[in-house]
């Protein structure tokens, strides 16, 4: 196994997480003959010898690129404009000597891809010294010395899956890697100025191993570089292959960034989990809210107890503010906002309990200024879905969040030591026990009940994710449901809550479509299994068609096959929209919500491999509107049929 380690130590990246990769790579030597002179490049000269001999492709330029093996058009483009300027007179055909180069061309063994960068011999490599599994038994880790002198190992992960057989490359890919190289024009290695259009590859390869970098940069939650080897600059082929080919080893080094990140926030000392740090200013809060309520615990002056207090309860309310602030961030003023009445009957649909008038409620009194006012007005206005999930857990929030204004508001101006003197402990414990909650939900970042003792991993995200699918759809309608579709509810939540949704979004999109059409399968079979227990006439697809109304459905239920829909009738295995089209037959009242909701679903199913497009068409907000209203279709179901 021979290491090729050739590239600098010198990082000229400021980053959060460094690893040392090797990537395999075969060695192909290409004898070039090149000139003295150096006039004309390796593409120009070759361009100017095809249009030599056919003048017609100096205006040709989609053959001119076919012949050359170029998808980049624009590159063709440039080297015609430039021979156009050239006097192509002063050419001399009567060439100086010429020599023949030995390069060394480098194909990386994942995809078969040829490196921009072209070297003569190297005779430098290092050898491996430990060999272990890294994880999983396809990640290894090397440990080998960059130098021989050196008393320093590196640790390398090398992903042990690649082609290991070569694929010779063509003499275009020849052609296009030197160009590449040219273009790129790295430091210390010379430019190949090509002078014999005749490439000849030697046919002997060598299987290396080449040293390369990977970086996480700071201040960015999903980017990696990777350098190219050999000088300290970036590959692009390489980043592209480790995101596409190798996400989970990228995955198991950002939990190495977790767990150093868990660390400082345990050092800080705060109930959250560490995904807080990204919202310095709501942390920023929550320290001042745990310190000072310890302070708070271990005094008995008077005037200490005002202090702390007094500090608590502008954290509270600064902390609530950023929080929502957060929340809304990027949506736009609208007159609608300072509208009571609207906000009250926004506040009213979402499931916010409200049983006193406007007037007695500050909270929707909206101005001009950025404030929480304005924040839970726009989330009221623009986040009617998303708040309803809030209305859900806590209906009385406005009422807290009206309290604490109330409390807080004097405390910016007159009387504020009579109101906190009146303030009880066990109340302001109260204010932080329930704006914690509203945090965690908002932000999607879970409490930790004992922050010393929790450990950060997936069990405990599969539990809080399992207590939120309790609360949403309550304990007795889960009992009913299978383990199956439990745990499908369950990753559901996952997926949403706890995965970073631009890091993982291709799975997060799929999973979700799928889980929530294997939860309403099994619901709808059993259903109907109850609604066809006692009728032996099976209903042919035309007349349960004709009886929903052609015109409530749409291309993912008309499509379905009569055959499915018999086969759902008699209880046996069929599809979801056979299953559902049979439930609509025995319904009084069609509900047009809930066909849409159903026909989403099938028509997001059939792209069971969706295209990048379509992925990066889908939001998070689309996603977790779908999981809510699908929640409530659930619940709805469940508690009317079983």
């Amino acid at each position: 196994m021979k290491i090729l380690s050739v590239e600098s130590d010198k990082d000229s990246i400021d980053y959060k997480l460094k690893k040392d990769l090797l990537i395999p790579c075969w060695i192909y030597k290409v004898p070039i003959e090149t000139s003295r002179e150096n006039k004309l490049n390796f593409l120009e000269e070759t361009i100017l010898e095809l249009t030599d001999i056919d003048d017609s492709l100096f205006t040709d330029i989609d053959r001119l690129s076919s012949l050359l093996g170029f998808e980049n058009k624009d590159i063709i483009k440039l080297v015609l404009k430039r021979l156009k300027q050239l006097k192509l007179s002063d050419r001399n055909d009567d060439i100086e000597k010429n020599e023949v180069n030995v390069y060394l061309f480098y194909q990386e063994a994942y995809t078969g891809e040829l490196l921009p960068i072209i070297t003569k011999d190297l005779n430098e490599f290092s050898y491996p010294e430990n060999n272990k599994k890294f994880q999983e038994d396809i990640y290894r880790e090397i440990a080998f010395k960059q130098k021989i002198s050196s008393n320093r190992k590196t640790k390398a992960i090398l992903v042990d899956r690649f082609n290991e057989q070569a694929s010779a490359p063509t003499r275009e890919d020849i052609i296009k890697s030197i160009y590449l190289h040219n273009q790129k024009n790295y430091e210390n290695f010379s430019k190949i100025d090509y002078q014999n259009f005749k490439i000849d590859i030697v046919n002997t390869n060598e299987l290396i191993y080449l040293h390369a970098k990977l970086y996480m940069p700071k201040n960015s939650n999903d980017s990696i570089i990777i350098s190219n080897g050999f000088t300290n600059d970036y590959s692009i082929l390489f980043r592209e292959i480790y995101k596409n080919q190798h996400q989970n080893l990228i995955s198991y080094f950002r939990s190495e960034l977790k767990q150093d990140i868990e660390l400082k926030v345990n050092k800080i000392d705060v109930p959250f989990e560490n995904k807080i740090i990204n919202f310095p200013e709501v942390l920023k809060n929550i320290q001042e809210i745990e310190n000072n309520k310890e302070k708070l615990n271990h005094t008995n002056s008077k005037a200490s107890i005002i202090f702390y207090k007094d500090k608590i309860m502008k954290s509270l309310y600064d902390g609530l503010e950023q929080t929502f602030k957060n929340y809304v961030k990027n949506l736009n003023d609208t007159e609608s906002l300072k509208n009571k009445n609207l906000l009250y009957e926004l506040a009213l649909k979402a499931g916010f309990n409200l049983n006193i008038k406007i007037d007695k409620l500050p909270i929707f009194n909206v101005s001009k200024q950025d404030n929480l006012q304005k924040f839970i007005a726009k989330s009221l206005f623009y986040k009617k879905d998303e708040i309803y999930e809030v209305a859900m857990k806590y209906p009385n929030l406005l009422y807290t969040i009206s309290n604490l204004f109330s409390i807080r508001n004097p405390l910016k101006h007159s009387g504020h030591e009579e109101t906190l003197t009146n303030i009880e402990i066990s109340t302001i414990e109260n204010y932080i026990k329930t704006i914690y909650l509203v945090i965690s939900l908002i932000l999607r970042i879970k409490e930790k009940s004992n922050i010393n003792n929790i450990e950060n991993n997936d069990d405990i995200y599969f539990q809080n994710s399992y207590i939120d699918l309790e609360v949403e759809l309550s304990i007795d309608i889960l009992k009913e449901l299978p383990q199956e579709v439990q745990n499908n509810l369950v990753y559901i939540n996952y997926y949403l809550n706890e995965l970073n949704f631009e890091e993982n979004k291709y799975i997060i999109v799929k999973e979700i479509i799928n889980q929530l059409y294997s939860s309403f399968e099994y619901i709808f079979k059993n259903i109907v299994a109850i609604l066809c227990a006692d009728r032996r006439k099976i209903t042919c697809k035309d007349e349960i068609i004709e009886k929903i109304g052609e015109n409530n459905l749409n291309i993912s239920l008309l499509s379905v096959n009569p055959i499915n829909i018999e086969e759902a009738q008699k209880n046996q295995k069929a599809s979801l929209g056979a299953y559902f089209l049979v439930y609509l037959y025995y319904l009084e009242d069609i509900d047009a919500e809930v066909i849409n909701l159903l026909q989403k679903i099938l028509v997001e199913r059939k792209h069971s491999n969706p295209s990048i497009e379509e992925i990066e068409q889908t939001s998070l907000e689309y996603l977790r509107k779908l999981k809510i209203d699908s929640f409530k279709l659930i619940k709805i179901l469940m508690e009317n049929n079983l």
